[in-house]
């Protein structure tokens, strides 16, 4: 089966969560949602949920991933993760079916610092570096295009690798927040 990519939602309404990428989630909980196989090799029908708790300097390994068995089946691709502290964790999903099984999506890797849950930022997204890749970034951006804002290597935020800095970047960054889409 082919991968997953796997990311994380705020706990909110439906709206919200189209229009957010990442923000603060309860420190209990962190609501991940994935995309399913565009094209599965066979028919799958469940995800499988795997997860680690890591130290917060600990990259993710995925043979230290251990299935986490939320007592139902998870047939459509999101799910909240509760009963979380704060801590560093590793998270990714898995198409199956019986014994069938995809191989593991992206490891997400989500820290819960102060009962905010974050992924850790992405230097090519998070302009303002505040640990949060949200729409403050995208209006940086929009006033990096202007020239509003002038930085030293505005070819580093070339998302489109086109070798122009312009409004499709904009765009792609605006589907980073939305989480259609990866930063680079």
């Amino acid at each position: 089966m082919k991968a997953i990519f796997l990311c994380i939602f705020p706990k909110a309404s439906l709206l919200s969560v189209i229009a957010l990428f990442v923000a603060a989630a309860n420190a209990s909980e962190v609501p991940l949602v994935w995309d399913p196989p565009a094209q599965p090799s066979a028919p799958f029908e469940e995800y499988r949920l795997y997860f680690d708790q890591v130290a917060p300097e600990e990259a993710c390994d995925a043979e230290e991933l251990q299935f986490y068995d939320p007592q139902m089946a998870l047939l459509y691709p999101f799910y909240t993760v509760n009963g979380l502290a704060d801590g560093a964790y590793c998270f990714a999903v898995t198409a199956a079916n019986g014994s069938s099984e995809s191989i593991l999506s992206n490891i997400l890797r989500v820290e819960i610092i102060g009962g905010i849950a974050r992924i850790p930022y992405d230097i090519f997204c998070d302009l303002d570096e505040d640990g949060i890749i949200q729409a403050a970034d995208v209006d940086m951006y929009a006033e990096i295009i202007v020239g509003l804002l002038m930085i030293d290597d505005s070819l580093a935020f070339d998302f489109t690798n086109d070798g122009l800095v312009n409004v499709l970047d904009l765009q792609h960054l605006n589907n980073v927040v939305l989480g259609i889409r990866s930063c680079k």
